[in-house]
């Protein structure tokens, strides 16, 4: 498996949002927002995440394939930009009446996360950037994370890793090993 990394704010700023299509742009959004795998993310149904155009707690429930574990995920960290484009991706997919919240030419299957990938990589190379895949939305998630609570055993929980040397590594630049963002 391939090493990817996460991406600073003016990597994201430069990158996916200049130059990602939107329907990728909001997996983006909801990927760095939540932290879940790209495999959940692409299971989502507009059901569960249409309250946050009705109220204004901004969370949904998921099981997570993965790990089989039930968790709830909030875009309180969302700004008013951001959470105006979630809404309107919603309400263009609800009249389009998916059955996934991010689908193919196919409206009753989701996305496939290679697709995903493909579309992912290629926009960050062609804004030369290399080692950006699908696990670069999670690992984004989890440095964002980090520099707000300073909490790696609370990072360990939200990511459901089962020990702290993995989420460790979410926090440490492979290629520059010195670089911790301690």
């Amino acid at each position: 498996m391939k090493i990817v990394k996460a991406l600073t704010n003016e990597d994201q700023e430069r990158v996916f949002y200049n130059d990602l299509p939107f329907k990728y742009k909001i997996i983006w959004l909801i990927g760095r927002t939540t932290g879940l795998r790209v495999s959940d993310i692409l299971l989502l149904r507009p059901s569960q995440v249409v309250g946050v155009l009705l109220s204004t707690h901004h969370s949904f429930s998921i099981k997570e394939k993965k790990t089989g574990k039930c968790r709830t995920c909030d875009f309180k960290s969302l700004d008013s930009e951001e959470l105006a484009s979630l809404k309107i991706y919603l309400i263009g997919i609800m009249s389009l009446r998916q059955e996934y919240l991010f689908c193919g030419r196919d409206l009753k299957k989701p996305l496939s996360r290679i697709q995903v990938y493909r579309v992912l990589s290629a926009v960050a190379k062609r804004n030369g950037l290399e080692g950006i895949g699908t696990h670069s939305m999670r690992k984004t998630f989890a440095r964002e994370h980090y520099k707000l609570h300073r909490d790696v055993s609370e990072l360990q929980c939200v990511l459901n890793h089962k020990n702290a040397e993995t989420t460790m590594g979410y926090l440490i630049d492979k290629n520059a090993i010195d670089t911790i963002i301690f």
